[in-house]
């Protein structure tokens, strides 16, 4: 098989596009839709992913190119073109043009991802036109990369593109084109002089050109619309509010249930935006913020989500100041635990499933989070423990007097630490968050107060029976005869990552290989040792 189509091989087989269409000979076209589109994605990754684990220079891997024609069948429904660093950019180029010029002439495509990683204004209108030929696409998904949003472009394409969007593609239920230069007139094309009306999902998120004007465009345009990621949402939805309140009218209704924040470095935040918004989007269930740790987002704020009637989702993610200095740092974030999450915990604890801290608390209590919080199902802590304040004497006694209930429906937990010599999280809490009887995915980073004999323990109690993925990195404490406590022969462990653990060796990584080998154990180990 070749390495490489040429350019004239690759315009041969398009000329050939139409005799695809009519050939009853492929056996391909006899499969369902689901089993050819696994192939297709497969292949597509064989020629646009390079492997982390082949080291050979890219004009050596293998291409699967010419089978792409036998694949891409009038019963394909779904079509993923990944994007990884490596090769060269133009070959790569055609290679994207010649599969979906393929997919236009040949296929009814729903669902439509391809990863944008090069600065495509040259061709972005071949896209353009072919993507506007699938008028039965239901996802889109046309991301680009961050880096490229600093290169000139033009908005005026990518707007035309939503134009072309709303004409062509009715059918649209989720749009995603994150950090492309779209802008107010996009939306508008999109849903007021087009007629995509029935999108739920609709993610412009890096899309920095876009103003409270066009989101007001999408939330009175969009009556099905479910999730919108952009950072002007907050601000548009408080501007939304304040205008009705300013003409005494009755505030309008929006269906989100999902309200994402993006409060960092370039965004601007009224005080008591938060709250205006909450009152416009009743039914909101999730709320995910990321947030500069800058201190203008107070603890008032998200008291303000009190209003809402349930809350099943909670995520909160703090960034660094552009200039951090890990010495001079002192937080001053504006929210805390006790003053900003802890009172959201008390009303909604009964009902949170999934609370995500990625935070730097002075006061971040587990333990009142375990209390509170007793049926959820995913739990992430990272703590940034040198800016954290140790308990007083007193405290830890009283921390010792508390019952520590152990979370029954807990399924992933992720606790995460940027010191394994001075964590945070106490053993006995450590042992019982392990004792969970549904945990399915463990991830557990600079602990050192992660030990075999807290996993001893944690056995005792729970027999890991559902645990299907397991990933410590740097738990210097724990050793070979701590992991072997995971690998049952009656546990359905799937993933195994040990990541720059002192005391996992060479030898035991051997030892593991042969195991999995003679008791023919389909198990993913992952090993990287600290040496």
């Amino acid at each position: 098989m070749k390495l490489f189509l040429s350019e004239s091989d690759i315009v041969a087989l398009m000329d050939n596009e139409l005799d695809l269409e009519n050939n009853t000979n492929n056996p391909f076209d006899q499969l369902p839709s689901n089993v050819v589109d696994g192939f297709l994605n497969f292949t597509c990754k064989s020629i646009f992913v390079l492997p982390s684990e082949v080291y050979l220079p890219w004009q050596y891997l293998p291409r699967a190119i010419e089978y792409l024609p036998l694949l891409i069948t009038p019963h394909l429904t779904e079509l993923e073109i990944p994007w990884k660093a490596g090769g060269e950019i133009h070959i790569r180029k055609k290679d994207a043009h010649f599969i979906l010029r393929l997919a236009s002439v040949r296929s009814k495509l729903k669902i439509l991802r391809m990863q944008l990683k090069f600065n495509y204004d040259s061709t972005f209108p071949f896209y353009i036109n072919l993507i506007s030929k699938f008028s039965k696409l239901q996802v889109l998904d046309l991301s680009t990369d961050d880096r490229l949003s600093k290169l000139p472009r033009f908005p005026s394409a990518q707007d035309e593109f939503l134009h072309l969007l709303g004409q062509h593609c009715t059918e649209l239920r989720e749009l995603s084109a994150e950090d492309h230069p779209i802008t107010d007139a996009g939306i508008r094309g999109l849903c007021v002089i087009g007629n995509c009306r029935s999108i739920r999902l609709l993610n412009f998120y890096g899309c920095k050109a876009i103003t409270n004007q066009g989101i007001k465009t999408a939330l009175d345009n969009l009556p099905f619309l479910k999730i919108l990621r952009n950072e002007a949402t907050i601000d548009g939805l408080a501007e939304i509010a304040q205008n009705a309140a300013d003409q005494g009218l009755p505030f309008p209704k929006y269906a989100l249930p999902a309200l994402y924040i993006f409060i960092l470095k370039e965004t601007v935040y009224k005080a008591g935006s938060l709250e205006k918004s909450v009152l416009l989007c009743p039914y909101i269930t999730k709320v995910d913020m990321a947030l500069m740790c800058d201190g203008i987002v107070k603890d008032a704020d998200l008291v303000s989500l009190l209003s809402l009637k349930n809350l099943y989702i909670l995520k909160i993610v703090q960034f660094l100041p552009v200039n951090f200095n890990e010495v001079t740092f002192r937080y001053s974030g504006g929210i805390t635990f006790e003053g900003g999450v802890l009172p959201l915990l008390k009303k909604f604890g009964n009902s949170l499933k999934i609370l995500e801290l990625y935070v730097f608390f002075l006061d971040l209590d587990i333990l009142t989070i375990m209390q509170f919080c007793h049926k959820l199902q995913y739990l992430y802590l990272y703590m940034r423990s040198k800016f954290d304040r140790w308990p007083k004497e007193e405290e830890q006694k009283s921390l010792n007097k508390r019952e520590i209930p152990i979370l029954k429906h807990l399924e992933k937990l992720m606790l995460c630490s940027d010191d394994s010599l001075h964590s945070l999280v106490p053993e006995d809490i450590v042992l019982t968050l392990l004792s969970s009887p549904l945990l399915s995915f463990i991830s557990i980073k600079l602990f050192n107060n992660l030990t075999d004999e807290i996993i001893r323990k944690a056995t005792h109690v729970n027999s890991f029976r559902h645990l299907e993925k397991l990933w410590l990195f740097h738990c210097n404490e724990v050793t070979k005869y701590g992991v072997d406590l995971f690998l049952q022969q009656n546990n359905p462990l799937k993933s195994l990552k040990l990541h720059r653990c002192d005391k996992i060796t060479f030898e035991d990584s051997i030892e593991w290989e042969e195991t999995l080998t003679k008791n023919n154990w389909e198990l993913e180990l992952q090993i990287c040792h600290p040496y």
